[in-house]
């Protein structure tokens, strides 16, 4: 039977999310990504690694843009795609070998290298999860647990495939750029590492996600009722 409450939902329908020219919070979001893309693209530490790394940024803005009449999403998950865009250009500002952030957690917690790939990946999965779940819940009419699933799924899958990018742009590269963008800092399961990162966040963002209907309603198969 359908749910008569809607407001226990985490994601909300398409139909109530406003115009692009009434949306003032996506309007700053944007404004606030174009400054900091601006900022991050002054004297970067290897100009050729700053383009290299921002084409995924540019190609997930112009997705973003192409699909927002189709596929609206909630302020939200626009936000957490912005997150990971920002954590995204300070890696390559900075290069992820060499991020200022990175080198702040291995003082703090004693790594043996900078880990900030790994924070981007954990990040990446906890926060992308959330607008594939509710692209999935809005477009596909899956049952709430479903869309979290497959939302996990997809982030992993994800993650697998731009380890294959990575691997395959490497040889195109010289050795010094292939270095860089890789990253691996003589850790010989790099790859794999950087994957589970991102399926760990995804599994803390769906799991949370899914304890929240649980709590508020106890029912994670309760589907909307958008005649309501």
């Amino acid at each position: 039977m359908p749910a008569k409450n809607n407001k226990l939902s985490l994601v909300y329908k398409p139909k109530y999310s406003e115009a692009f020219r009434r949306n003032r919070p996506l309007h700053l979001m944007i404004i606030l990504f174009i400054a900091v893309f601006i900022i991050l693209s002054l004297k970067p530490v290897d100009r050729f690694e700053w383009w290299f790394e921002n084409i995924t940024s540019l190609i997930t803005v112009i997705l973003l843009t192409v699909t927002y009449n189709k596929n609206r999403l909630t302020g939200l998950s626009y936000a957490c795609v912005l997150i990971c865009l920002i954590l995204h250009a300070l890696g390559a500002h900075f290069t992820y070998l060499n991020c200022p952030i990175g080198n702040w957690m291995k003082v703090l917690f004693g790594f043996r290298r900078n880990n900030y790939d790994r924070l981007v990946g954990f990040s990446f999965g906890l926060l992308v999860s959330f607008p594939v779940m509710e692209s999935l819940y809005q477009r596909l009419w899956l049952r709430y647990i479903h869309a979290c699933i497959l939302s996990g799924v997809i982030i992993l899958s994800v993650c697998a495939m731009f380890q294959l990018y990575e691997m395959y742009c490497s040889m195109l590269l010289t050795p010094k750029h292939a270095f860089i963008f890789l990253g691996i800092q003589s850790d010989i399961w790099d790859a794999q590492n950087d994957i589970a990162a991102g399926f760990i966040g995804s599994v803390v963002s769906m799991g949370g996600c899914i304890m929240f209907r649980v709590k508020k309603n106890h029912n994670i198969h309760i589907v909307r009722n958008d005649n309501k």
